[in-house]
């Protein structure tokens, strides 16, 4: 059980994910740095758009799967701005997304949760079901850090009802695996 529980407790939960997770130091360093010059160029040319958000996105991932959630923080702030000034309805789910996770992991819940919901409520008003399945289980992992367990069970259900809707195996698989780990520990209380 807790070899699955490792793989489920992965952070940011979506395909481009297996990007991020398995690389080592050195490969997430280069990635980083593809990543500023491809922002460095996008800025010289005076490209304002999907592409510097989506690099900021990228380098907000990189930088957290660092463990530089402060710097993450700073790129997904930026994606957030131009995503909302432009229109960019996934990357600005996407970016709210990134943020609660990282003020959830510097353990500063009530802002993490009020970014869950918004990437929550933006998922669902442009019918994002990948994203509004990342959603759903990001707020179930907010809820039983709280030891709020019949709400991250209600999450992970939702989750697992989309997922399975849609064909997701990776977040289905997941959302098993949270379920079955918090109705465990719901039991055990």
């Amino acid at each position: 059980m807790e070899k699955l529980w490792k793989f489920a407790k992965r952070p940011r939960i979506e395909q481009r994910d297996n990007d991020y997770a398995h690389r080592s130091s050195s490969e997430n360093y280069t990635v980083i740095q593809q990543n500023e010059k491809s922002l460095q160029i996008a800025r010289e040319q005076g490209r304002y758009g999907l592409q510097e958000t989506q690099t900021h996105l990228h380098l907000g991932d990189c930088y957290l799967s660092s463990n530089r959630n402060e710097t993450a923080i700073q790129h997904y702030q930026k994606a957030l701005e131009i995503a909302r000034e432009q229109g960019y309805k996934l990357e600005e789910g996407q970016a709210y997304l990134g943020l609660g996770y990282c003020y959830r992991s510097n353990n500063r819940n009530e802002i993490a949760i009020q970014h869950y919901q918004k990437g929550l409520e933006v998922a669902r008003e442009q019918g994002y079901k990948l994203q509004e399945t990342r959603a759903y289980l990001e707020l179930g992992e907010w809820y039983r850090f709280k030891n709020w367990n019949e709400a991250a069970i209600q999450h992970y259900e939702k989750a697992l009802e989309i997922a399975r809707e849609q064909g997701y195996t990776l977040q289905e698989t997941v959302s098993y695996l949270l379920l079955g780990y918090c109705k465990y520990i719901y039991i055990q209380q």
